[in-house]
């Protein structure tokens, strides 16, 4: 079998260049299960996969492609063991609680919200009738994001393939990466206001990316009900890692944050490009979060365990100590838990 992936394609030297996705995948443990000899032996198929694409994307001959195959894999040129031989790599988690690998979803699930504000206003799944609506609420609210990854919530016609809709949703609240609720005034059918959530369904991890109001409809309930609506969406998903990043033009959403009880990551100078009028850009500056669900800090590595420098050790205890004042009671906000109780009490 290993003599079969070495000779695949001789004319580049490629050791899986015939295989495909699927077939890697099939073969995950390939090399293990080779000849006792054979120098890949106890090698993880990913770890060959990740090899020739970084030997075959820098133009490396097979030998050089082998030799990173060790480097990764924690085996020398001889097959030697590197952990033996007193190598940096060190067994992880040790300080936490470790579970078996298990299949990870993370689903939209379609959420119902009531009218608000007199029937004014309701939060609504993203619709195709509201896609034209949509991007142009992002168009007069965010139009920074021109582009950057995210330009494509400002051109309509790429909205389809990308983010969940009510008419497929059963299909798309799996498949679609993005999630896009949106407060709908409902007399003239207009999308006034919108968050979006992305979702990194083998991290078990959903980011709320976006949240955007038109300037005249900036009332705290269209954005409280959105909100709640976020959450909900979040917390019914399956994720247990919630992340976002939010802008420094403004600190609303930062001190949302804080209320809220995220920790933070940390600041990311120049880290999305910026559009700016009339025809110009530049590189943002963006604060990161995250917020742990379901005990997921339980399987999470501590300090005690980390190999950092001192600099990033110094940088470690400067978050620690802010992240200590930030008050999180309970596994939601605080303000969630009340709205959410209310509600139940009034029905």
């Amino acid at each position: 079998m290993f003599h079969e992936l070495l000779s695949r394609d001789r004319e580049t030297g490629n050791p899986l260049a015939g295989l495909s996705g699927a077939k890697r995948a099939r073969i995950r443990w390939a090399c293990h299960l080779a000849t006792a000899g054979c120098r890949f032996r106890g090698v993880p198929e990913r770890y060959v996969a990740g090899a020739d694409t970084r030997g075959r994307q820098e133009g490396w001959p097979y030998p050089r492609s082998q030799q990173v195959i060790h480097e990764i894999s924690g085996l020398n040129q001889r097959g030697q063991n590197m952990t033996e031989l007193g190598s940096h790599y060190r067994d992880m988690a040790t300080s936490c609680k470790t579970r078996p690998t298990r299949e990870k979803k993370v689903l939209w699930r379609k959420f119902e919200s009531e009218p608000f504000e007199g029937g004014r206003f309701q939060v609504k799944v993203l619709s195709k009738k509201l896609i034209d609506s949509a991007a142009d609420l992002f168009r007069n609210a965010y139009p920074e994001i021109y582009g950057s990854p995210h330009e494509f919530v400002l051109m309509p016609e790429r909205y389809e393939g990308l983010i969940a809709l009510e008419e497929n949703w059963e299909e798309d609240g799996q498949s679609r990466v993005y999630c896009m609720p949106v407060v709908v005034e409902l007399h003239s059918q207009r999308v006034v206001a919108a968050t979006m959530l992305t979702k990194m369904e083998k991290n078990l991890q959903v980011e709320f990316t976006f949240a955007a109001t038109l300037p005249e409809y900036r009332l705290k309930n269209i954005m409280l009900n959105l909100r709640v609506v976020n959450w909900k969406t979040a917390l019914a998903s399956g994720a247990e890692y919630l992340t976002t990043f939010l802008e420094t033009w403004h600190d609303i959403t930062q001190q949302w944050c804080i209320k809220d009880g995220w920790q933070v990551a940390g600041i990311f100078p120049g880290n999305f490009v910026r559009w700016k009028k009339p025809d110009q850009e530049y590189r943002g500056c963006t604060v990161h979060c995250y917020y742990f669900l379901h005990n997921a800090e339980d399987y999470v590595t501590k300090p005690e365990e980390w190999s950092i420098a001192p600099e990033f050790r110094e940088l470690w205890e400067v978050l620690d100590r802010i992240n200590s004042k930030i008050a999180k009671e309970g596994s939601i906000p605080t303000w969630l838990e009340e709205y959410l109780s209310e509600q139940e009490r009034n029905r």
